[in-house]
């Protein structure tokens, strides 16, 4: 179809046409002709007339579509911002969802973030209970340490002392063996030399009680002998 400018300029040359044809019908009036019969002065040039008034027109006609192509171009503009101011609200349109939902990123993380926070905070608070109370052992460690040198320290001088004293315990014994030996080898000679005598029997009766006494001292020496031996293997069972 045709545009609407073509369609003007159609209607003009139409009417252009239209126009010349009628002007072709008209008779022309005489410039010799006399016009005082008929009451008035001759008319102006009626095809002169007509000419200016067509021109006129075929000049209102023009403005008229130049004003219809500014109101094109201007339509044209108008749609393009139209079309432009569309797009930008649908782009803005867009970034708003998509703000939106980068708020809603934003808010999920920054709770995230502050169960991160709470749950840091509470494995800084473990780990720091944890790290008093082993540094509470180390030091109980270390002090039961320190005693168990201390004490292992005095169990090894009573232990040399033990066997210090075991050792003279040993040698008491075994003088006090030597001595009960030789109390027997003169008891036995006594008991040779007593046996033809009457004083022999109270030397006899002498050197039995003086073999009863030794006798007795050395068991005491054996018990308490036993009793440092005893003493000295609970010790070192201690020290082990």
């Amino acid at each position: 179809s045709a545009s609407p400018l073509e369609v003007l300029d159609r209607l003009v040359q139409q009417g252009s046409d239209a126009h010349d044809k009628v002007l072709k019908r008209l008779p022309l009036p005489s410039k010799s002709a006399d016009w005082t019969h008929f009451g008035g002065s001759a008319p102006l040039d009626e095809l002169h007339t007509l000419r200016s008034q067509l021109f006129l027109l075929h000049n209102q006609l023009l403005y008229e579509r130049y004003k219809r192509e500014q109101h094109a171009v201007r339509n044209r503009r108008l749609l393009r911002r139209i079309i432009n101011a569309t797009a930008l609200e649908e782009q803005n349109n867009a970034m708003k969802d998509q703000l939106n939902l980068q708020s809603v990123d934003i808010t999920s993380l920054r709770e995230s973030l502050q169960v991160e926070q709470q749950r840091y905070r509470q494995l800084w608070d473990d780990r720091e209970l944890v790290v008093t109370r082993l540094h509470s052992q180390i030091r109980q460690l270390q002090q039961s340490r320190d005693d168990y040198y201390t004490k292992n320290q005095e169990l090894q001088s009573k232990l040399q002392e033990c066997q210090k004293r075991l050792d003279e315990l040993e040698a008491e014994l075994q003088r006090a063996n030597n001595k009960v030996c030789h109390t027997g080898h003169l008891l036995n000679q006594m008991m040779v030399k007593l046996s033809n005598s009457e004083s022999s029997q109270q030397q006899m009766s002498f050197l039995n009680k003086q073999l009863l006494l030794l006798g007795e001292a050395h068991k005491l020496s054996m018990q308490e002998q036993q009793h440092t031996s005893t003493s000295h293997v609970k010790e070192t069972q201690m020290l082990q």
